[in-house]
C-alpha cells in the first residue's frame, strides 16, 4: 500500500527539475523522509561500481540541503526496483492508457484529480484506504520541511534591496552580487551551509558558503572589476535608447563627476529610465537641465527628473481644467456690423 504522487513535463526531466519535482512530492505530503528510495537514472548518479555511488552534482548539493540519505537500487535487480517500476506503470497502464491525451495541458488538469481519488480509494490487498493510513499513522513519522533553491513557489525567499555596493549582509557578513544589481531588490535564501541570491523575478544568480567570520566581506572571483568599470557598454546601451543633442555632454559630465563609480551610475541610470518609461523628448529635456546646472550625479538626474514630471504633470491638470484659458469670444451683433460696414464701402465704391 502506498500514497501515489506524480509529475509531468513534456520533455524529459533535467537534474534541476527532478530535484524540483521531488521537493514538491515533500510539499504535497507535508514532511521529508528520512531516506530516499532512487533508481539509478543519469540525473541523479553518475556511476556506480562496487557500491560506491558518484551523485551528480546538482543532486548531491540537494541531498546535503535536505539531509537525505540514499538507499540506491541495484542495476538490473527486480527485488529492490520492483517497487519504484511498479509505481511508473501504475500510472502509465491505469492513467495514461485510459485518456486520449493531445498535448501536456490535458496532463496536467487530470493528472492531480486523478492521483487524489486513486489514495482515497481502498486499497484490494490491506482493504484500507492510503490516504486515510498515511494521515493517521505514517505522517508522523516525516521530518519537518527545510527551505529550498527548489521551491518555486518563492515563499521561503526573502527580499533586500541592494544600495550602491553590490553585496547583501545577511548576519554582520556581506555577500556580493554582480555590479549590474546595484539600486535593485533581490531575493535570498539560506538553506544548507549557503546563502543562495535570486532576482526579482526569482531567477538564480549566485551562491556564497556562509561565513563563520562576522563582518567578513565574501567576494566571487566574477564579482571583481577594474577602477571604474567597463561602462563602455553600459553608455552604449543608453545611447540607442536616448540619444540626443546634450546627451555625450551629461555622459562626460557623469564620467568627470564620478570617476570610480562611472559604471555603477550608468546602470543606475538606465535601469531607472526603463522603470519609469518616459519619452526620449522628455529625457532630452531632463539632460538638457541637468547640464545647464551642472547635475552629474544618479541621485542629482532623478531629482531633477521627478521635479520635470511633477512640473509636467501640473500643467496638464491645469490645461484639462482651463482648456478654454485666453480665448476671447465676441457676440453676434460685432461680426453683424463689420459684415455691414463692408457692404457698405462695397456699394460707394473708390473716390
Amino acid at each position: 500500500m502506498r500514497v501515489n504522487y506524480a509529475g509531468s513535463s513534456h520533455h524529459k526531466y533535467s537534474a534541476e527539475e527532478a530535484c524540483t519535482a521531488i521537493y514538491m512530492a515533500f510539499c504535497r505530503l507535508g514532511g521529508r523522509v528520512r531516506q530516499l528510495v532512487i533508481d539509478q537514472d543519469a540525473v541523479f548518479i553518475s556511476s556506480e561500481t562496487f557500491g560506491e555511488v558518484i551523485k551528480t552534482r546538482v543532486f548531491e548539493d540537494f541531498c546535503t540541503e535536505q539531509d537525505l540519505s540514499l538507499f540506491v537500487c541495484r542495476k538490473a535487480d527486480p527485488e529492490s526496483k520492483g517497487p519504484i517500476e511498479n509505481s511508473v506503470g501504475f500510472v502509465k497502464k491505469n492513467f495514461l492508457s485510459a485518456r486520449d491525451i493531445t498535448c501536456i495541458d490535458d496532463v496536467w488538469r487530470s493528472l492531480p484529480g486523478w492521483l487524489e481519488r486513486k489514495n482515497r480509494r481502498i486499497h484490494q490487498a490491506t482493504y484500507c484506504v492510503p490516504a486515510v493510513v498515511f494521515d493517521t499513522a505514517e505522517k508522523q513519522a516525516l521530518s519537518p520541511l527545510l527551505p529550498s533553491v527548489y521551491d518555486k513557489t518563492g515563499g521561503s525567499l526573502i527580499d533586500y534591496e541592494i544600495k550602491s555596493m553590490p553585496y547583501l549582509t545577511y548576519k554582520a557578513s556581506k555577500y556580493s552580487v554582480p555590479q549590474s544589481f546595484a539600486y535593485s531588490t533581490v531575493k535570498y535564501m539560506v538553506t544548507g551551509g549557503k546563502i543562495h541570491i535570486f532576482d526579482e523575478n526569482r531567477k538564480f544568480i549566485c551562491s556564497h558558503n556562509l561565513s563563520e567570520i562576522k563582518g567578513s566581506f565574501n567576494q566571487l572571483e566574477e564579482h571583481k572589476k577594474a577602477e571604474g568599470g567597463n561602462y563602455y557598454e553600459v553608455m552604449e546601451t543608453l545611447r540607442k535608447k536616448w540619444n540626443c543633442y546634450d546627451f555625450q555632454h551629461f555622459m562626460n559630465g557623469v564620467k568627470k563627476e564620478n570617476p570610480r563609480y562611472i559604471a555603477d551610475q550608468f546602470r543606475a541610470i538606465d535601469r531607472y529610465l526603463d522603470e519609469q518609461a518616459p519619452t526620449k523628448a522628455f529625457v532630452a529635456m531632463v539632460m538638457k537641465e541637468c547640464c545647464e546646472h551642472y547635475r552629474y550625479q544618479f541621485g542629482q538626474f532623478r531629482a531633477v527628473f521627478e521635479a520635470m514630471k511633477s512640473e509636467s504633470a501640473a500643467k496638464g491638470v491645469e490645461s484639462a481644467e482651463y482648456p478654454h484659458a485666453g480665448v476671447e469670444y465676441k457676440g453676434m451683433d460685432v461680426y453683424t456690423k463689420a459684415f455691414q460696414d463692408r457692404i457698405v464701402k462695397a456699394e460707394v465704391g473708390p473716390a
